[in-house]
Formats: structure tokens, sequence, C-alpha cells
């Protein structure tokens, strides 16, 4: 076996879309990977819900596995590169460019003007992603709901980021079933019972806006004689949850890994509680956003200790704006890239799995104007729905009654 020569921390963890995109990258074993960066000792931690060995692929009598397969090549992606009228939408620098490198920068935003633009651009996605999700259902096809988010974007005066980034054809992810990400709109109808990831990503002035949400098609009109299977609510309320879980303990000087720990820790006993075997996915981290697509800080969402010289800073600062979106998996960790199109990443053991992310920024608490919904920690960019409202609002009270608590783990809200 060949050395292989770092050149970044994005060699290992590379980000959701940057890991299919490069495509030229060769691929070498992961444990080839650590050892070049930490030597015989990995920092990265034992953890108690991601191990799984060949042996323990679900078979196809699992309640999870997914007996209409994704296949490959099988439906027609239409309508690709849609034109953009770039004298009247800015549109970020890679629209024009073959490739994109992944950003080794790690932004800053304290400006009160930057963080106003941050504030309306995320706000945009979670829009968006409102409006997308109001279009999944039964027999209509992910093609169709590309079509209408684009025009919802442009008729907003912004630009779809996934669109021609690194020559990604569409203006969302559409990731069904057992595809684990960048799932490419096509001409396939949603069937009932479908899950299926939006990931929304929008850019407004200059900034990214970054955010997506699972759904199950049919879930507000389930079927008496077809109830959509218990185990799908589980996975969504388990992924929900985690991502919440990971938000709980962000704030300025806590180190990124604690994102990672708390989503294991919380899948543990959520696994000990229903009997499940769900887990985290090890390759998929979320990122750092702003003027960049994708950048630094990156968030390991397993259980680790990655430090400045793995994800770009031990600790997380004021201003800084990232993602946490954890990919559930409800079988084998084990994926595999589409050749057909270098992004479509599907599960190989064909289980279901669901992802939920928000964008949130550390917040630069000593100088900022508290609000009634501000307390120290971190602001979430990109609420969804009362259910993330919801949540939002159980923290600040128990946080406002343990101040102890407060001081250390604080979770706010933009006004959204």
């Amino acid at each position: 076996m060949h050395k292989v020569k770092i050149r970044s921390p994005a060699a290992q963890f590379t980000n959701l879309f940057f890991r299919a995109a490069a495509t030229t990258t060769r691929k070498v074993n992961k444990n080839q990977f650590i050892a070049a960066i930490v030597g015989k000792s990995s920092c990265l931690q034992k953890s108690t819900t991601s191990k799984v060995s060949p042996s323990d692929f679900l078979k196809t009598s699992s309640p999870y596995f997914t007996p209409d397969r994704m296949e490959e090549g099988a439906y027609e992606v239409v309508n690709s590169f849609r034109e953009v009228d770039t004298e009247k939408i800015k549109v970020p620098p890679y629209f024009d460019k073959e490739s994109w490198d992944y950003s080794m920068k790690l932004e800053i935003h304290n400006d009160e003007q930057d963080v106003n633009s941050i504030r309306r651009v995320t706000k945009l996605a979670g829009e968006v992603l409102r409006y997308a999700g109001s279009l999944v259902k039964e027999g209509v096809t992910t093609e169709e709901i590309d079509e209408k988010v684009f025009n919802y974007i442009i008729e907003n005066g912004a630009y779809p980021s996934p669109l021609r980034y690194n020559k990604f054809p569409k203006s969302l992810c559409t990731s069904i079933n057992e595809i684990l990400v960048h799932g490419i709109p096509n001409t396939r109808a949603l069937k009932y019972s479908d899950l299926i990831n939006l990931d929304i990503t929008v850019y407004l002035d200059g900034f990214h806006g970054d955010t997506s949400k699972t759904f199950i098609v049919g879930e507000n009109e389930e079927k008496p004689d077809q109830p959509i299977k218990n185990e799908y609510k589980l996975l969504i309320q388990a992924t929900r949850e985690a991502l919440w879980e990971g938000i709980k303990v962000c704030g300025p000087g806590v180190p990124l890994y604690k994102i990672g720990c708390a989503i294991d820790k919380y899948l543990s006993k959520f696994n000990e509680t229903h009997g499940t075997s769900f887990k985290s996915s090890p390759d998929y981290v979320g990122h750092g956003i702003g003027r960049e697509f994708h950048g630094l800080p990156q968030i390991v969402m397993v259980k680790n200790k990655y430090g400045k010289d793995f994800v770009g800073s031990d600790k997380m600062k004021p201003g800084m704006v990232f993602t946490i979106e954890p990919v559930i998996l409800t079988g084998s960790t084990k994926s595999k890239t589409w050749k057909s199109d270098s992004w479509t990443i599907t599960a190989k053991d064909g289980c279901v799995n669901a992802q939920f992310e928000h964008t949130i920024r550390i917040r630069a608490t000593d100088k900022e104007t508290m609000t009634e919904n501000c307390l120290i920690g971190c602001e979430v960019l990109t609420l969804h729905d009362e259910y993330d409202k919801a949540m939002l609002q159980n923290i600040l009270n128990i946080q406002s009654s343990d101040p102890e608590q407060a001081a250390t783990v604080e979770t706010t809200a933009s006004d959204q």
C-alpha cells in the first residue's frame, strides 16, 4: 500500500458536496488517513453507535430495507443547468467554473452588516425548504419539485447554490429512501411512505444559507389500510432530536468535538430505549458556511476528539457560522457513489436513512445586544417549523431556570 500525502483536513472527513465532487481524488483506506495524521493512536474515539461490520448488514426482511431500490440510471434527469439571468441575479463565483475547490478558510462574522446578511439568506433558505416541503406528495416527481424550487428562489432575488457547483445539474438535492446524500432530481414519481430529504442552499447578497429536512410522503394523510411504518417514524424522531442534541452543546469556547459526542450519546440512549440500532454516519460532516459554500470548521458527527489540525479549529469562536447535519442510518455505514453521475451516494445494504440540518452562528455574547429570544451560546438561523420552535423554547426554558447550565450551553434564534 502506497503512502498518501495529506494536504488538508478535508482529506478524511470531506464535506457532503465536496466528497462526491472530488472525483479525481484517490481512494485510500480510512485507517491509513487517520494513521498519517495522528500516528498509531487515532484521536477518533470508539463510538457506541457507529461500528458495524459486514456481517451486521441488515437483511431484506428488515423493516428498514427498501424493496423498491433506487436503481442507478433508471430515471432520466431532464432540464439540467437551468438558465439564470446574471444581469438580475447575483451568482456565486463558481457559476461559470468547471470545478471549485473546497475552501480551507475559517470565516468569522461579527460585523453587524454581515450578520444581518447571513440572517436574511438563512431565513430565505428556511422559507424555501418550507415551500419545497409543501410540494412533497404522492405522484409528484422530484423534477417537478426542482423546477418550482428554482423559480421560487429566483423570484426572491437569490440563486440556488447547488446549481453548477462542480457540475451539479440541479437546484436542490432530493435523496430518497436508501440514498444518503446528493440525490439528483429526476423523473421518478414519489410513492406513498417514501422518505425524502430536501437539501436547500441559497445564495443572496454574497452569502450562502443551508438547511435540510426529511419528509415521509403521505405522513399527513396516512392511509388506514397502509399505515406508515413505525420504524420510519422512530427514525425521523431520532434524527431530529439528535440534531438538537448537537445544537444544545454549542457556545463560545466549547470544543467542536462535543457536537459529535452529544449526537453519539443521544443515539445510544435512544437505541436502548426503543430497541433500535440507529447510528450517525462517520463519513459526512457539517461545514463552515458564509461567503463560501463550504469551508472550515468541519463538524464531525460521531464520537471524536478532533482538533484544529483536522477540523480547522479546536473550539467554537464567536462569529463562527456552520451547519450541523447528521445522517442517521438504520443499517450499515457502508455506502457507494453512483459512477454515472459521481454525486448520488447510496447505502450499500439498501436500508433507509434520514437527515436534518440547521445553520447556526456562535454568538459574541459579551458584545451583542440581548433580545427576548437570545441567551448566550448560538443562534439557530434556519428554524423549520413549529417543532423546531417548540424545541428551541423548551431549551430556553430549561436554561432560564438553571443559570449554571445557561452559562455553558445556550441556543437562540433569529426573528423568523
